[in-house]
C-alpha cells in the first residue's frame, strides 16, 4: 500500500500532478480505444470474412450451375435432331446404315463437352434398354430401373441425377433429356454420363477465392461430400452440417477436428451445397497480430506522452513556483514585490495580472494609511457627537414622558371636579331642571368620564413604554385561564361565550406586559363579538420553523383588511363608538409591548366572519 508521504507529496506538488493529469488524458482514451479497437477490428474481420466467403461460394455455385447448366442446354439443343428419334423408331437396317452418322454426332458433342471426364454418349430406347453407346460398355443393357432414366422419363423434361458407386467404385453424373418424334410422342432418352470427379475439379479449381487458406466443399443434400480442396482439407466421407438450422454464414463449424467459419449456398440445377470456409484460426491470427501491433503504438504513444508531460510540468510550474514566491513575499508586507513575466499564454497573463494586483494593493494600502488616520480622527468626534445626542434624547424622552404623565395625572381633578358638580345638580335639582338641561349635564358627566377613561388608557400606554421589560420563564396557559377568569366574572346580560384554548407553551417573557396583551386582545374579541350567540374565542398557538405563533381568534365583527395599516395606531377606530364603545389605545399598547418583547403583531380577518390577532415574542 503506498506510503502516506507518497500521497502527501502528490498533493503538494503540482508538478507531479501535472505530468500524472497528462498520463491519465493520454492513457484512459488510450486504454478506451484499444478495447474499442479490439471488437471493432474483431467485428469487421468476420464481416470481411463473411463477405469473402459469399464472394467464393457465389463464385463456385456459378461454377458449378453453369456447368450443368451448359450440359442440360447443350443436351436439350440436340434432342431437336430428328437422328436420335428415327434411330429409335428404325429397323435393324436403319440403324445399321445411322450408326457412323450417330457416331459423329456422339464426337461432335464430346468436343463441345469435358472431354476428360465424359465417360459416354448413350441413346436408349422407351423401355430403358441402352440401343446405343458411345464406348460400347453398355449397348442392350436394361436401365430401366436406373433413377436418371425413370425421372427423365417421367417428368418428360432433361434432369441431372447422382449415381450410387457402381462395380469399381466409380460414381457418375447423368444429364439426360426425353427424345419426341414427330407427333410429340415420346421414343426415348438421350444421357451424357460423366465421371463425378468433374465436381472435384470444379471444386479444387475455387481454391484461395476469398484469400489464402479458403476453400469450397461441395456436398450431396445428404452431406455426402462429393467435391472438396485435396490439400487443404483432408477427404471425408460426409459433412455433418444441418443446413436447414444454419444461416448462410456460420462460425465454430468443427469439420475434421477443426474449426470453421463458412458460407453455404445450395445450387440452383442440381442437388448440390456448396460449403465455402476458412479456419478459424487464421482469423484469431490475424486478430493477434493487430493487437500487438496496437499494444507497441500504445507503448511508443505512453513513452512519448510521459516525456511532453515532464516536460509541459515543468514549463508550467516553473512561473507558477516564482508566482507562489512572490505571493508569500507580498502576504508578509513586501508590497514592492513583482515577478517577471516572459511569456504571453495563461501563465504569463496571471504574472502580469499579479503584477498589476501588487501595484493596486501597494497604492490601496498607502490610501488606507491615509483614511485611517483622517478616520481615526473623524471617528473621536463622531463618537463625542453621539454620546452627546444620546445623553440629549435620553433626556428629552425623560421630559416627554415626564410630561405626559403630568399632565394626564393633572387632567383627572379637573375632570373629577366637573363630573362631581354636574351630578351634585342633577340629584339636589331633580325637579327644577329643565329636560334640555338635564341633558346636556348627561352629557358633561359622559364626556368627562370618556374623558378619564382616555387619560387612564394614555397613562397605561406610557407605563408600557417605560416599564422595564423584566423576562423569565412563564406559564402561558396559567396566564390566559387568569384573563379569561377575569372577563368572564364582567360579562352580563346571560351572554353565551364559547372559549376553546389550545396547547401554550412555557417562554421567556414578562408575565405582566404578556397578561396585559392577552387581556386587551380577549377584552377585543368580547366586545366585538358582542352581536353572536355563541360567542367562540380561540387562544392558541402553532409551532412553524422551530418558532411559536400564537393567536387568538373570535368569530366576531370582523374588518376590511384594506385598513388594516390604521390597526394599530393611538386612536385608531375601524368601526364607530356608537357601535362598540373603546379609546383606540388597546391595540397600540399590545403592540408596543410585543415590540419590546421583539416580536411580531399582525392581524387576519373577514368581514362578518370574524378576525385573528397573531404574534410572535423574541
Amino acid at each position: 500500500m503506498p506510503s502516506p508521504k507518497i500521497f502527501t507529496f502528490v498533493r503538494r506538488s503540482l508538478r507531479l500532478k501535472t505530468i500524472l493529469a497528462f498520463m491519465i488524458v493520454a492513457l484512459v482514451p488510450l486504454i478506451v480505444m484499444i478495447g474499442l479497437y479490439f471488437q471493432t477490428i474483431s467485428d469487421l474481420l468476420v464481416e470481411t470474412a463473411r463477405q469473402d466467403l459469399q464472394i467464393g461460394a457465389q463464385q463456385t455455385a456459378q461454377e458449378l450451375d453453369t456447368f450443368f447448366e451448359e450440359n442440360i442446354i447443350d443436351l436439350h439443343a440436340q434432342t431437336q435432331f430428328s437422328d436420335f428419334a428415327d434411330y429409335l423408331k428404325g429397323d435393324a437396317a436403319y440403324r445399321t446404315a445411322s450408326a457412323p452418322r450417330l457416331s459423329a454426332i456422339f464426337r461432335s458433342m464430346s468436343r463441345t463437352a469435358n472431354p476428360a471426364y465424359v465417360q459416354s454418349f448413350m441413346l436408349l430406347d422407351e423401355n430403358g434398354t441402352v440401343v446405343f453407346d458411345q464406348s460400347h460398355l453398355d449397348t442392350g443393357k436394361d436401365f430401366s430401373n436406373e433413377l436418371f432414366f425413370s425421372k427423365t422419363w417421367g417428368a418428360g423434361f432433361p434432369q441431372v441425377t447422382l449415381t450410387t458407386p457402381g462395380a469399381r467404385g466409380e460414381r457418375s453424373i447423368y444429364f439426360s433429356a426425353p427424345l419426341w418424334d414427330t407427333n410429340d410422342q415420346k421414343v426415348g432418352v438421350l444421357a451424357i454420363r460423366y465421371n463425378l470427379n468433374v465436381i472435384q475439379y470444379i471444386t479444387g479449381e475455387s481454391s484461395n477465392l476469398a484469400g489464402p487458406e479458403t476453400f469450397a466443399i461441395v456436398t450431396e443434400q445428404d452431406g455426402k461430400v462429393v467435391g472438396w480442396h485435396t490439400e487443404a482439407y483432408p477427404p471425408q466421407e460426409f459433412v455433418k452440417i444441418d443446413t436447414a438450422k444454419m444461416g448462410s454464414f456460420s462460425r465454430n463449424i468443427s469439420l475434421n477436428g477443426e474449426d470453421y467459419a463458412l458460407v453455404h449456398l445450395p445450387l440452383n440445377n442440381a442437388p448440390l451445397n456448396v460449403f465455402y470456409v476458412r479456419s478459424e484460426i487464421s482469423i484469431t491470427d490475424f486478430v493477434r497480430s493487430r493487437v500487438m501491433v496496437i499494444g507497441l503504438i500504445s507503448l511508443g504513444v505512453l513513452a512519448l506522452t510521459v516525456l511532453l508531460a515532464i516536460g509541459m510540468g515543468n514549463r508550467m510550474v516553473r512561473p507558477i513556483q516564482e508566482l507562489t514566491k512572490a505571493s508569500a513575499s507580498l502576504s508578509q508586507g513586501d508590497l514592492s514585490t513583482r515577478v517577471q513575466v516572459i511569456s504571453l499564454d495563461e501563465v504569463g497573463q496571471l504574472g502580469e495580472t499579479f503584477n498589476q494586483m501588487a501595484e493596486q494593493i501597494e497604492n490601496e494600502v498607502a490610501e488606507i494609511r491615509k483614511g485611517e488616520e483622517r478616520y481615526r480622527t473623524l471617528s473621536e468626534s463622531l463618537e463625542q457627537m453621539v454620546y452627546q445626542r444620546t445623553e440629549d434624547l435620553q433626556l428629552a424622552n425623560k421630559d416627554l414622558e415626564s410630561f405626559a404623565y403630568s399632565v394626564s395625572h393633572d387632567l383627572r381633578s379637573p375632570l373629577r371636579t366637573i363630573a362631581g358638580f354636574a351630578n351634585v345638580i342633577i340629584e339636589d335639582y331633580p325637579s327644577d331642571l329643565d329636560p334640555t338641561i338635564k341633558s346636556h349635564l348627561d352629557r358633561i358627566i359622559h364626556a368627562a368620564n370618556k374623558m378619564a377613561e382616555l387619560i387612564d388608557a394614555l397613562l397605561t400606554f406610557s407605563r408600557s413604554g417605560r416599564k422595564v421589560v423584566n423576562k423569565k420563564s412563564i406559564n402561558l396557559a396559567e396566564i390566559v385561564q387568569n384573563v379569561i377568569a377575569n372577563c368572564q366574572s364582567a360579562i352580563t346580560g346571560g351572554r353565551q361565550v364559547e372559549w376553546i384554548v389550545g396547547d401554550l407553551p412555557n417562554v421567556n417573557a414578562d408575565p405582566i406586559l404578556i397578561e396585559q396583551v392577552y387581556a386587551n386582545l380577549v377584552d377585543n374579541a368580547l366586545k366585538y363579538t358582542r352581536g353572536r350567540a355563541p360567542a367562540r374565542i380561540e387562544i392558541g398557538s402553532i409551532s412553524e420553523n422551530q418558532h411559536y405563533l400564537f393567536f387568538v381568534k373570535d368569530n366576531g365583527v370582523g374588518f376590511n383588511m384594506a385598513y388594516a395599516d390604521r390597526l394599530f395606531g393611538v386612536f385608531q377606530r375601524l368601526h364607530p363608538e356608537s357601535e362598540f364603545e373603546g379609546t383606540g389605545i388597546g391595540l397600540a399598547t399590545v403592540q408596543r409591548i410585543i415590540f419590546r418583547h421583539e416580536g411580531r403583531l399582525w392581524a387576519e380577518s373577514e368581514v362578518d366572519v370574524g378576525a385573528t390577532f397573531w404574534f410572535t415574542l423574541g
